[in-house]
């Protein structure tokens, strides 16, 4: 039986193609820094989320989002919060990324919404197993970002009332055994 290069192409390119993405996901995901920020839930009811918590990121003083001398901002401008270069960065400037500092390197880059600063790290996967203990973000619940020098964050670590997920969630399994 003879294989055609075309045939043999059509099946090869799609999985080059999603080893090099994963391979892109899983370098951004090592090489970049990790920060750590609180998150505040807000109402999850999405019937088409599937079993995710829904979340934005707990702002404090530094909230890119916040009205400054000029008034109210523009809600399509591209905004940036900027991070010291400690060995546990904090966020030390917040407004529009086209007036950021030359010294900010590491930096997490969004857009106002009603809902806040949203820079695409909003929602985290639950397994289904773990689903009905999780509903809604616990107050005090942080999340481990990698930020990239581009601007961009994935989510490292969920970190329910400040636990490790997996702690946190069998605690909350062993409380009360049976889904509530």
């Amino acid at each position: 039986m003879k294989i055609r290069a075309t045939t043999l192409l059509i099946f090869i390119l799609p999985v080059l193609v999603l080893g090099a993405w994963t391979l892109r996901l899983r370098w951004q995901g090592t090489s970049g820094v990790t920060v750590q920020m609180p998150v505040e839930g807000f109402d999850p009811r999405d019937p088409i989320s599937g079993h995710y918590v829904t979340w934005r990121l707990a702002m404090g003083l530094h909230d890119p989002c916040r009205p400054g001398s000029q008034g109210l901002i523009d809600r399509q401008e591209e905004r940036c919060l900027c991070f010291d270069a400690k060995a546990q960065p904090e966020p030390n400037w917040a407004g529009s990324c086209t007036d950021k500092p030359m010294d900010c390197s590491l930096y997490l880059q969004g857009v106002c919404q009603w809902s806040g600063f949203m820079v695409g790290v909003e929602r985290f996967y639950i397994p289904e197993a773990d689903s009905a203990w999780l509903k809604v973000v616990p107050p005090k619940s942080r999340v481990r970002l990698t930020l990239t020098g581009s601007g961009k964050a994935m989510v490292k670590e969920f970190l329910p009332e400040g636990q490790d997920y997996k702690v946190w969630i069998q605690r909350k399994k062993a409380e009360q055994p049976t889904a509530p």
